[in-house]
């Protein structure tokens, strides 16, 4: 359930209704721990509404007083379930992970290679809004730092301060024009760029 999804509806009315969706996300079973923040909270299933309005086995158990039986029945299961529910936790996690890691494909530079730096959005101009520079360089790698982490340095021989990690690096490929003696050598292809790929 997405709580600004869920308000979204609502519009300028959020608010009124803030309380409803709050209950509705605390009561309802998470896919992660296939338990419900306030069952795991208070040890303790929520009536909904209508339980108080409908007579239901719950409600009747509470008017003959049994509701107290039950509760000590249950305070062995609640345990058992809380255990339960960390380990649903503990593997739902470690699904999101190599879910994540397939996706992930991971790069490699080496000194001397040629790479753009992704700009952060808090340092990219306003004025421009979506059109504003996202990569800036090109940049060299200097140095490896740790794995997946590089010191770069710029085209004038400034070395930057702190490492930039691989995810915010992509690869520049050099492009320069073809010289008079590279045409002589190809004399009957048309003229071109070649890209150099230090």
């Amino acid at each position: 359930m997405n709580l600004k999804k869920k308000l979204g509806v609502y519009k300028k009315r959020w608010c009124e209704q803030l309380h409803n969706v709050l209950w509705a996300y605390r009561t309802t079973r998470r896919s992660a721990t296939g338990e419900s923040p306030f069952l795991l909270t208070y040890r303790a299933e929520a009536d909904i509404p209508t339980e108080v309005i409908l007579p239901t086995t719950k409600t009747e158990a509470w008017e003959k007083n049994l509701t107290t039986n039950l509760m000590l029945e249950k305070l062995d299961d609640l345990e058992e379930r809380s255990e339960v529910a960390l380990q649903k936790m503990v593997s739902y996690q470690r699904r999101l992970v190599r879910k994540y890691n397939k996706r992930v494909i991971p790069q490699n530079f080496v000194a001397e290679e040629y790479v753009l730096r992704q700009i952060p959005p808090y340092q990219r101009n306003k004025e421009w809004g979506k059109l504003a520079h996202t990569w800036d360089g090109p940049y060299i790698i200097h140095d490896i730092a740790e794995k997946g982490s590089y010191y770069l340095r710029t085209l004038k021989g400034e070395i930057l301060q702190h490492p930039w990690n691989a995810i915010y690096l992509k690869k520049y490929y050099h492009k320069r024009m073809v010289t008079t003696q590279e045409k002589k050598g190809m004399r009957n292809s048309p003229p071109r760029f070649i890209t150099d790929q230090r």
